[in-house]
């Protein structure tokens, strides 16, 4: 039984993203992969793997698993728990800080949350897995208000894998699926909804380096039908080929409801340094047509990680319209000057309007069972742009200078 009980950072979730972008500073992924997913949980979960090492390389629009192997495994069944408690602590200033009044716009504010939950994993033989995760989350904080309620049965993951003869995987049920490369930035994103309604996804692995299909049924792509018909489904369709050092990949999902996407990936060493491109065209349900490029690079050295992206947008609707974007930037040491901390610097800044955020952060485990965060984010920007007023600033009080703990006790069985 997962025992999950997380006493986070519901008031100040910008902490948690912090750490999650840092974490991101792992290799660029050239396609899709399995993420940590569930409410509440998956804030915890990313947190707490910040500074884990960097995830193995996988394709574009590939499961992330191993399909032979896990499939030639004997009869299994495991049932496992675990349990996270956070709690933190954070304070700051609304506005920049007055010297001859420093009280001016200071906030404090207090987060924790609580989770349990249970994951069973089966295998009875090579061509059947069912794989269940879920939680119960203690949120006191939900919505803004104070309730001091359980959540109800949050599903993180609740789906079956076949295996068809060795040449075709299926995957059906609700499940993460990340496809592009953007971690800071996530323009191609096209099967993030995965996770929330019910999904069949087919994988070829022999054909090209990698073939999948897949259809999505989602509540918001049936809109008011009383029987949903397979007109309404989503429809995605990848494949990925390895020439030489470089991957590409393309990727593309059509819905009645949100029109067509069509995405393609490059991703390929230049001395020693990781680069990478996404490429998204659209053209929605109104006849919008739009594209997003994201690019970027990855970087390791003995102790230090570099990480970087931008992302620009046009549209044409019937003017063409340019968007600038924003650029990213995120270093990471595991071993800080030679000390048990893990060390973490990101900047954010958006070219549209000039306003960004700069956050330094730490990491380092004092006992068994038991980690602490220490984080300092800074927005800068005039009043009302996208790092100090908007939903980008994920801080619901808002402020511009914060120090932020959190502590996390947790543990599994």
């Amino acid at each position: 039984m997962i025992f999950r009980i997380l006493f986070p950072v519901t008031s100040i979730p910008f902490l948690v993203t912090l750490f999650c972008s840092m974490m991101l500073s792992a290799p660029a992924q050239s396609g899709a992969q399995e993420l940590p997913s569930g409410q509440g949980e998956s804030e915890a979960v990313q947190f707490d793997d910040l500074f884990s090492e960097p995830g193995s390389d996988r394709v574009v629009e590939d499961s992330g698993i191993d399909h032979l192997q896990a499939f030639e495994e004997t009869a299994t069944t495991r049932v496992s728990g675990s349990y996270s408690g956070v709690f933190s602590l954070a304070a700051g200033w609304k506005e920049w800080p007055l010297l001859e009044n420093p009280q001016i716009g200071f906030a404090t504010s207090t987060g924790f949350l609580g989770t349990a939950g249970i994951s069973v994993d089966a295998r009875p033989d090579r061509a059947f897995h069912l794989v269940t995760d879920l939680s119960l989350i203690y949120d006191p904080r939900s919505n803004g208000v104070y309730t001091w309620d359980f959540s109800k049965l949050v599903i993180a993951d609740l789906y079956v894998d076949y295996n068809l003869a060795d040449l075709a995987f299926l995957r059906f049920g609700q499940f993460p699926w990340t496809s592009g490369q953007g971690r800071l930035f996530m323009p191609g994103n096209l099967t993030s909804d995965a996770e929330t309604g019910f999904t069949l996804r087919v994988s070829f692995p022999t054909l090209l380096s990698g073939v999948t299909v897949a259809a999505l049924a989602q509540s918001d792509l049936f809109g008011n039908s009383v029987v949903p018909a397979w007109r309404e489904l989503g429809f995605v369709a990848g494949l990925d080929q390895i020439i030489g050092p470089v991957r590409i990949g393309f990727t593309g999902r059509y819905a009645a409801a949100e029109g067509g996407s069509c995405l393609m990936s490059v991703k390929g060493p230049l001395f020693g340094t990781d680069l990478f491109f996404d490429g998204l065209v659209t053209d929605n349900a109104m006849g919008v047509v739009g594209f997003k490029a994201l690019g970027g690079f990855f970087r390791e050295w003995k102790n230090v990680q570099a990480y970087g992206e931008y992302t620009m947008e046009m549209k044409a609707s019937p003017f063409v319209e340019w968007y600038p974007g924003s650029l990213g930037v995120v270093l990471l040491s595991r071993e800080f000057l030679n000390t048990p901390f893990k060390a973490g610097l990101q900047w954010l800044h958006s070219v549209t309007d000039g306003s960004g955020c700069v956050t330094l952060g730490a990491s380092w485990v004092p006992a068994s069972h038991v980690s602490a965060k220490l984080a300092f984010p800074m927005s800068y920007g005039v009043s009302g742009s996208s790092y100090v007023s908007s939903s980008l600033n994920l801080d619901p009080l808002k402020r511009r200078l914060a120090l932020v703990l959190m502590v996390t006790v947790e543990g599994s069985i």
